[in-house]
């Protein structure tokens, strides 16, 4: 079977790289610009996620996923979906938490802060999975067009395990029988986590500056609901009902966040 990744595929890749770039930028220009945030929570922001999410969450995946339950875990999406929902919560939100209560509330408190520190931390993650996880497709799709799977599979044989082989090409034969609509459907997953994010960080930035400590759990209900949630809709109702439900579940923490907020100003 001569197998390739059409244009129409790479071109919505390419896209996706594009939006991936435009997102984070176009809030961090609009935020200073227009509303007048201080830049400096933004970046915070970004090197939190650098810190708690890819650094020190992926040290605690290594050592749970090669440890003694670490097959049961990938092998049980109820597990998985528990386990990945709770790390994520975990590590982002009490990071969040450490960098508002001891870098940013010593500097100011307006909710403008909290405001641009979640615009970063959730522009970061969108960057990171937009532009590097596209990178990683469309390396891909120029190597299945120019070589074709036969020729990438005996060049990867001696580097990878059986399995590890069947894996990567069960990955490359989705890659190229993708609609390149799919793929457009990682900006809007994007565009609700960010929302998720800026949701989530003007929750822990009340709990800080505000000494409401519930807040603080409302946003890790929230974080452990979108991760683990998600997870368990894809798997058993497919990618475009797990879309519908972390919509949904975004648009009721953004509106209670909002009244939250504006009762305490009354």
């Amino acid at each position: 079977m001569n197998l390739t990744v059409s244009t129409a595929v790479m071109a919505a890749i390419i896209f996706v790289m594009v939006m991936g770039i435009v997102i984070p930028v176009g809030m961090l220009l609009v935020l200073a610009l227009k509303y007048k945030c201080k830049v400096a929570p933004f970046f915070i922001g970004c090197a939190t996620f650098l810190v708690f999410a890819m650094v020190l969450e992926q040290i605690l995946h290594m050592v749970v996923i090669q440890g003694p339950w670490g097959w049961t875990i990938q092998n049980n999406i109820w597990l998985y979906a528990l386990y990945g929902g709770t790390a994520a919560a975990l590590f982002e939100e009490v990071g969040r938490f450490l960098a508002m209560k001891y870098i940013l509330a010593k500097k100011d408190q307006t909710v403008k802060t909290g405001l641009m520190y979640g615009a970063g931390h959730g522009g970061f993650e969108c960057m990171y999975i937009l532009v590097i996880g596209m990178i990683n497709n469309l390396a891909t799709a120029f190597m299945l067009n120019t070589m074709g799977l036969e020729k990438m599979k005996a060049q990867l044989a001696g580097t990878l395990s059986p399995q590890q082989l069947d894996q990567y090409v069960s990955s490359v034969e989705a890659l190229a029988t993708t609609s390149p609509a799919l793929f457009l459907v990682s900006i809007l997953e994007r565009v609700l986590a960010v929302t998720g994010h800026i949701v989530m960080s003007l929750l822990v930035w009340k709990s800080v500056t505000g000494g409401k400590k519930r807040y603080f759990g409302y946003a890790f209900a929230m974080h452990f609901a979108m991760d683990a949630g998600i997870a368990l809709v894809n798997h058993y109702f497919g990618i475009i009902a797990a879309e519908i439900c972390i919509a949904l579940l975004v648009l009721v923490a953004l509106v209670l966040t909002v009244k939250l907020y504006k009762k305490d100003q009354q």
